[in-house]
Parts: structure tokens; sequence; C-alpha cells
């Protein structure tokens, strides 16, 4: 049975090369995948050469640079300045190497919930 509160099936989307961006994380969830924020993939990216986390206001919350996909311990994992942040919408900005050599850029939201 599901723990009071918890999140137990994180939507998810996909904008290309099936590349999956999870929409909300709970840092206090007991399932794993659902503690970060991070960018999964079923080959797809070569390497996630920067991805971004900005607040409400715009400023840049978090930072991460060449890093594997599908790992949530090298994503965001909901704090800034190693304080959870309050719950809310965060926009993110992804710069990823893909297999086939090409490079993109994405962009979204997701929802931090407590």
């Amino acid at each position: 049975p599901p723990i009071s509160g918890e999140v137990n099936d994180v939507n998810t989307i996909i904008k290309e090369n099936n590349i999956f961006y999870p929409n909300v994380i709970h840092p206090n969830s007991q399932i794993k995948q659902n503690t970060a924020f991070t960018i999964f993939d079923n080959g797809a990216i070569k390497s996630i050469e920067r991805l971004r986390i900005y607040d409400r206001w715009g400023e840049l919350i978090w930072q991460r640079e060449n890093f594997p996909s599908n790992d949530v311990n090298n994503g965001w994992d909901g704090t800034f300045r190693d304080k959870a942040v309050n719950p809310g919408v965060f926009v993110w900005v992804a710069d990823l190497l893909l297999t086939d050599g090409r490079k993109i850029t994405e962009t979204g939201d997701v929802t931090v919930v407590e």
C-alpha cells in the first residue's frame, strides 16, 4: 500500500528519441527514481552536457555538467544551498549530446512535492 502522500506513479514527458523527462519529484519518496530530477532514455543520449534548474524568479539554483542519463544520483535532489526547496514548479534546461552526434537543447518544468 502507498505511504500517505506518496507519489506512486510519476508522470513523464517524452519529447523525442524516447527521452523521458519526469515532471514531478518527491525528494522524500521511498521510491528511489522519484527522489531526484534527471533525464532517462533508452540509449539515445551519449551525455547530458549540462542540466540547469531555475526557480520561479529565474535564479539558477542547480547545475551539473557532463554526466550520464538514467542515474538519479547525478540528478537534482530538490535542494538549494543544501536546504530542501519549498514545494513548487521549477524550470529546467538540458543540453544533450545524442548518440547520433546531434546536440539538442530541451526545456520543461518539474514540480517538487512534499
